[in-house]
């Protein structure tokens, strides 16, 4: 199988030191799956044949590595927790949305189909890189995950100020229209920020200017505000809307059909 495309941050692409730093937002094309998860469908648990699963992994893992190596992705739930993986913990991650690591020689990962990737890196004093993959949803978003992820670099050695933060395809405001219960949801869930958990909702008027009950939610403008906050002077939000690109997988697009799950990956090497 070639190398599957996909969307790179110039930030992360760029970072320089003494190993090399290796990343990619992998899209739904140039796997091997087929009809309804044609065709880069990393996720076991959407239906896909395994078998088909492992070969699209191994592609994305040898597209950024050249070579197989260890690959680590969350058994995501929408929550708040973080799994730090070191050499003698390498295995898949239940019940958490986040994975860091300072390891070399290992990819660690999220898979989205609308929800936000987000991916981490950070210089570190002894090991090359720091490193970290985020599932941000509006419910693990709310709920700290970004701030666990954060904290759990701070705690292993990043500086803040030189953290770049990269945000891939996640579904836009515009294709994002929400219910009310997921509007007041965010609003008690979210903690105390610079710029309120409101502002990143539109209402939009009916006639008359009567309100329609409908919101629109900005969920990669949320991530990048809770970035923010958190002291990153790097964001690289690559503005690919998952809903609207057929290139990517979206399962609000699908509308409750059968679809597969794009594959965020980080790591880095020693050179």
């Amino acid at each position: 199988m070639a190398n599957p495309p996909r969307f790179m941050s110039p930030f992360l692409a760029q970072a320089s030191g003494g190993s090399e730093l290796l990343h990619g937002f992998f899209t739904s094309e140039g796997g091997c799956s087929v009809s309804p998860y044609q065709s880069l469908n990393g996720s076991l648990a959407v239906g896909d044949d395994p078998a088909h699963v492992a070969a699209n992994r191994a592609a994305c893992v040898c597209a950024l590595f050249g070579e197989s190596v260890s690959l680590i992705l969350p058994r995501q739930v929408h929550g708040g927790n973080v799994m730090i993986a070191t050499a003698e913990n390498t295995q898949d991650a239940i019940g958490c949305d986040a994975v860091v690591t300072t390891q070399p020689g290992v990819a660690i990962g999220v898979l989205t189909a609308d929800c936000a990737p987000v991916l981490l890196a950070a210089p570190h004093r002894t090991a090359g890189w720091l490193v970290a993959a985020v599932h941000a949803g509006w419910r693990g978003a709310a709920r700290g995950v970004i701030e666990a992820a954060w904290q759990a670099m701070i705690d292993l050695g990043a500086a803040r100020d030189q953290t770049i933060a990269a945000i891939g395809p996640t579904i836009a405001a515009a294709s994002y229209e929400v219910g009310d219960d997921l509007h007041t949801a965010v609003i008690q869930e979210s903690p105390a920020m610079d710029k309120p958990a409101a502002c990143f909702f539109h209402q939009p008027k009916g006639p008359n200017n009567a309100q329609t009950g409908r919101f629109y939610f900005d969920l990669p403008g949320y991530v990048r505000a809770r970035l923010a906050q958190l002291g990153a002077t790097v964001i690289d939000d690559l503005a690919v809307d998952t809903h609207a690109d057929l290139r990517c997988f979206s399962h609000r697009r699908a509308g409750g059909s059968p679809t597969g799950r794009m594959l965020s990956l980080i790591g880095w090497r020693a050179v």
